[in-house]
């Protein structure tokens, strides 16, 4: 999700549009301006109703960017870090990066999306009473996006994740049985259980002629199980990881690069003679550590420019390097992993580097765990 174009910053979090965001627009103007408008404004040009529909259009991405936003303004208040907000396709996720650490925090976060909801309804539902009669260009795009987020609050309260209302059944069985896990797993099963339902609606759709609705309604199924079942493997991980320090999985193995050697050089020495993915960089007198470089770095550079560019050219600076300690727990250390958007850190202890972390190091890991039966 991270891929959109960034239209906004708001309360530091950026806010993106998905390009498939751009179809949805397209078919939501397309069917006001043909439908609900032509409907509604029998009289009116085709131009104005083509006008009143991407207008309404715009406000509708509007409210569930506003739904979006209610999620980010509690986990901000919460202590939970947003990485951002994307409007794609199937509507609006906030990418929050951790879960919260209460159930409170959970039900609060997960609310706040289906009333923000709740509260556009009422406001557009006002909008159009009021105009009722007088001003029907008005009233009637009112009354359909009153509609539209009374809709959008009732099915985001579906209990299943990663629906709101799949969240705040989360949030009520922690708080009845003091189990994160266990609450996961009945969100999950939830969420799975919708959208298996979904599918099997729109199968039925599908075979008694609503071809474009029943295909629409097996996509959001098949988006919804995959959905609740990634957050069940996720939970799983989790449990998995729980209890294990930084120190038992860390890469021991830790090699160093000068800053002015260049990348042919440190692949034939390093990376292809000692499978290193991640190397630090040091002063030209292998003293002094000012920065690393990842083999995810090497790639990026044409392959031409390799005898030319230095790693100290390359490399991230010390300065910017999210630093671990070998005795922190590994899930928490995964977790900030993950909101610096990093795949490896270094683990150092009394300003020496121990070792590496890094999400494939703790992938094989498990691995291993499993292969044993531990």
């Amino acid at each position: 999700m991270r891929n959109g174009i960034q239209i906004a910053t708001i309360w530091k979090v950026p806010v993106r549009l998905d390009l498939s965001w751009f179809i949805i627009f397209g078919l939501v103007t397309w069917s006001l301006a043909g439908g609900v408008l032509a409907e509604g404004l029998p009289g009116a040009a085709p131009a104005l109703r083509w006008a009143l529909g991407a207008a309404a259009g715009l406000l509708f991405a509007a409210s569930v960017l506003l739904h979006e936003l209610g999620h980010v303004f509690f986990a901000l208040r919460n202590q939970v870090p947003v990485r951002g907000v994307t409007l794609f396709l199937f509507g609006g996720v906030a990418e929050i990066t951790r879960d919260p650490q209460t159930p409170g925090a959970e039900l609060r976060i997960a609310a706040a999306g289906p009333a923000v909801s709740l509260a556009l309804a009422g406001i557009f539902g006002a909008a159009a009473f009021f105009t009722q009669g007088w001003l029907a260009e008005a009233s009637v795009p009112a009354a359909w996006l009153a509609r539209i987020n009374l809709m959008l609050a009732l099915f985001n309260l579906i209990p299943g994740f990663p629906l709101d209302g799949g969240r705040i059944l989360r949030a009520l069985v922690w708080m009845r049985t003091g189990s994160f896990a266990r609450a996961t797993r009945a969100a999950s099963t939830g969420g799975q259980g919708v959208g298996y339902a979904f599918m099997g609606v729109g199968l039925f759709s599908l075979l008694t002629g609503g071809a474009f609705n029943g295909l629409w309604l097996i996509f959001i199924g098949w988006f919804l199980r995959n959905a609740a079942a990634s957050s069940q493997a996720q939970t799983s991980l989790q449990e998995a990881l729980r209890g294990l320090t930084v120190a038992e999985v860390m890469d021991r193995r830790v090699d160093s690069a000068a800053a002015h050697h260049t990348l042919e050089q440190v692949v034939r020495e390093h990376v292809l003679s000692g499978s290193q993915r991640v190397l630090l960089v040091t002063d030209s007198l292998g003293n002094g550590i000012r920065g690393w470089v990842t083999l995810e770095d090497i790639v990026r550079v044409p392959r031409g420019a390799w005898p030319v560019v230095t790693v100290g050219q390359l490399m991230s600076p010390r300065e910017n390097l999210l630093v671990l300690s070998p005795q922190a727990e590994l899930l928490s250390a995964l977790q900030k992993m993950d909101e610096s958007s990093l795949s490896q850190a270094p683990v150092i202890a009394e300003n020496q580097i121990l070792g590496w972390l890094s999400r494939e190091r703790i992938q094989n890991y498990l691995r291993l765990r499993t292969e044993l039966g531990i």
